[in-house]
């Protein structure tokens, strides 16, 4: 807030912890900066106007296996800041993800979103997968996978 005072925050989903972050943001004194909407999943458009309305995403997950809201984020040329976990770390050795560790401290995950805010977004999104190759590395990977083991079948 000190150096972007007309930060918002918009926590996008829904859970046990919606009563906590609430008490949390009045706590802090900042309860009328901060805000929690669940869009459901079928709302392509409201997930992709909320996207694109954003200024950066913040993905501070313990675990994200397969980061769909991120590679959405990327999409469409928001700056993502996300734990440094499985799931993220191709994307932050990529550097489309700006990786700060799990656990850091408040204040160096606002001063990395800030950072984030200002750059222009680092992807090239003519490198980005689309679903089509995804599918191609996928049928690379089994085909491999069943080679290696008719070729072990045949040495038996």
């Amino acid at each position: 807030m000190r150096e972007i005072p007309e930060a918002h925050l918009l926590i996008l989903g829904r859970g046990p912890y919606e009563s906590n972050l609430y008490g949390l943001a009045r706590h802090l004194g900042v309860s009328d900066r901060v805000s929690i909407k669940y869009i459901a999943p079928t709302d392509r458009q409201g997930m992709a106007t909320t996207l694109a309305e954003s200024s950066v995403v913040a993905a501070l997950s313990d675990y994200e296996a397969h980061p769909v809201a991120v590679m959405e984020a990327l999409c469409v040329a928001r700056p993502v800041v996300g734990y440094d976990i499985a799931g993220l770390g191709e994307l932050l050795e990529a550097g489309w993800v700006r990786g700060v560790p799990p656990g850091a401290p408040a204040t160096a995950v606002a001063q990395e979103l800030v950072r984030a805010m200002s750059s222009s977004s680092p992807v090239d999104h003519g490198q980005l997968p689309t679903w089509d190759s995804c599918a191609d590395q996928l049928a690379h990977v089994y085909l491999s996978s069943l080679d290696i083991a008719g070729r072990l079948g045949e040495e038996t």
